[in-house]
């Protein structure tokens, strides 16, 4: 196997270790600089070090037809969730934040079965 290998669990405990500490990280950081600053910094850095993995594991670059969705999916990460969670967390616990982005996980499979036309099982719900 080429490049950085960690096992799939240790890899989920560092992701998981990670995240647990941003939104308590964005409430300090908006204490001294504004929202958008926050928001849209920690976008740059997410992808700034996304960019070093993929230059240092040379990944190559989807298709051309593709760059475009690419393209919307970075403004809606970007803005939708940098940006809008430094926005509600002048206002809101990082608590009540981490409340709310735990429930997306669920909501994202919930929206995505019903553009798929699918119909889950009892299990599913």
């Amino acid at each position: 196997m080429r490049g950085f290998w960690v096992p799939g669990s240790t890899s989920a405990l560092i992701g998981v270790l990670a995240f647990s500490v941003t939104l308590p990280m964005t409430v300090w950081a908006i204490e001294g600089f504004d929202p958008a600053v926050v928001g849209t910094g920690r976008s740059v850095g997410a992808g700034l070090i996304a960019l070093l993995a993929v230059l240092l594991l040379r990944v190559p670059l989807p298709p051309r037809r593709m760059w475009g969705s690419f393209a919307v999916i970075a403004v809606g990460v970007g803005i939708g969730f940098g940006w809008l969670t430094s926005l509600a967390l002048r206002t809101e616990s990082a608590a009540h934040g981490a409340v709310v982005i735990a429930l997306l996980p669920v909501a994202t499979a919930v929206v995505a079965t019903l553009r798929g036309g699918e119909r889950p099982g009892r299990a599913f719900w």
